[in-house]
């Protein structure tokens, strides 16, 4: 009877794929996201996001008892994302075109603040993102992407009896544009 090797070869383990962070603050929404590739097409990864937004409600209708009342919310988001490089081949390193397509979802905290009726409640939805993007290298660990986003978006009032409730969910394009730092102290094969 022969004993299995269990010897592990450290060299393979390295990976020629470093972890990406990616950052982006626009307009009171920021967001922070990690991302692996896992070969060369495949990426998974973890992404958090904030937003906070106010202003008077213009948004239900007129006769409505909150109507014109100064609201203020704040959203944390967080869950994983998966992509795929669209291309087989690329420039990667070049400001060549090498798109990619990511899904995102995860849940969506946010608290909801009528200033004018001194009331405030939290909800929690689900979100989902898809992205097509192109990432562009400047230097050996700085770089940028720039493409679109498509995801859902929440509304939220308060009734009557000063509970809150979705008012409704649309789905919203926006552009999406990061910067991107490959992680400087990862350990290559060589």
């Amino acid at each position: 009877k022969s004993k299995p090797d269990l010897k592990v070869e450290t060299d393979k383990q390295q990976s020629d794929h470093p972890l990406v962070f990616r950052f982006v603050y626009i307009d009171k929404t920021m967001m922070l996201g990690v991302q692996k590739h896992y070969d060369r097409r495949s990426i998974l990864g973890l992404i958090y996001g904030y937003h906070s937004g106010e202003g008077k409600d213009d948004f239900a209708e007129i006769d409505h008892p909150t109507y014109g009342d100064y609201v203020k919310s704040y959203t944390h988001w967080i869950g994983p994302v998966a992509g795929r490089r669209l291309l087989a081949k690329s420039s990667v390193g070049s400001w060549h075109l090498d798109p990619i397509a990511m899904f995102g979802m995860g849940i969506m905290i946010t608290r909801v603040e009528n200033q004018d009726l001194g009331i405030s409640e939290v909800t929690d939805d689900f979100y989902y993102a898809l992205s097509l993007y192109n990432r562009f290298q400047v230097t050996k660990t700085i770089g940028f992407s720039l493409g679109v986003s498509i995801g859902n978006e929440f509304f939220y009032n308060f009734d009557g009896d000063n509970k809150l409730y979705t008012v409704y969910q649309l789905v919203n394009i926006s552009p999406l544009i990061t910067i991107d730092i490959t992680n400087p102290f990862s350990k290559k094969k060589n």
